[in-house]
């Protein structure tokens, strides 16, 4: 399983906290700030 949270404050301690819940999860970091941002500039 993996997680995908922005690549900001929020987004580091919400993975943080889902990788402490269920410790399996990894956690995809976006190229740019957020996810979004990486979808616009074509992946």
């Amino acid at each position: 399983m993996s997680c995908g949270f922005d690549l900001d404050a929020t987004g580091e301690a919400m993975a943080q906290v889902m990788i402490a819940r269920h410790p399996a999860i990894q956690r995809l970091r976006p190229s740019h700030k957020d996810w979004n941002d990486v979808l616009r500039a074509g992946g």
